[in-house]
């Protein structure tokens, strides 16, 4: 779907765009580059010198906005973890324990919601076995959410995704 723009040097195809303080990010699974808004009507970006960078995207579905930040599950040769980008590169957020759990995930997907005064990125997948993952952007801590199913047995969360509202409160579903 991404194929109408691409990077000539990447590796591998594009799986993620997101535009992020004025700049486009364009994710293959093995980098990203950045481009810069010019006054061209042919092509009203353009690549910026240095601006590659060797952390790739999952999936389009694995990569959310919050508070002027990309968070996003970022491959590293090959290994997924949890990072966040603002301008000055990514920073890695994972630690082992969160990396294992997700290591041999293809296709999760994230989204934020707040709860009182703590902001949350999840990691999620639509799939009984998986832990839900959520990290609190305040704290730097990590930790995991369950549902239980009509047999009692733990699964995983069964909220998907959260919509914000006009007054500034989140909805989950």
């Amino acid at each position: 779907a991404l194929s109408f723009f691409s990077d000539t040097s990447q590796k591998t195809e594009t799986v993620g765009i997101h535009n992020l303080k004025e700049r486009l990010y364009l994710f293959s699974k093995k980098g990203y580059t950045v481009w810069a808004l010019t006054a061209s009507v042919t092509l009203p970006y353009q690549k910026q010198k240095s601006s590659a960078g060797s952390i790739g995207l999952l999936n389009q579905g694995a990569k959310i906005e919050v508070g002027g930040a990309l968070y996003f599950i970022g491959l590293d040769n090959g290994k997924p973890s949890l990072y966040s980008l603002s301008g000055s590169g990514p920073v890695y957020l994972g630690n082992q324990y969160i990396d294992d759990l997700i290591s041999e995930e293809v296709k999760l997907n994230l989204f934020s919601f707040i709860d009182g005064a703590n902001q949350f990125i999840c990691i999620n997948k639509e799939d009984d076995d998986f832990k839900t993952l959520l990290y609190d952007i305040r704290t730097g801590e990590f930790h995991v959410r369950q549902t239980k199913n009509s047999n009692g047995d733990l699964v995983s969360w069964s909220v998907f995704s959260s919509i914000a509202i006009s007054d500034g409160t989140s909805n989950t579903n």
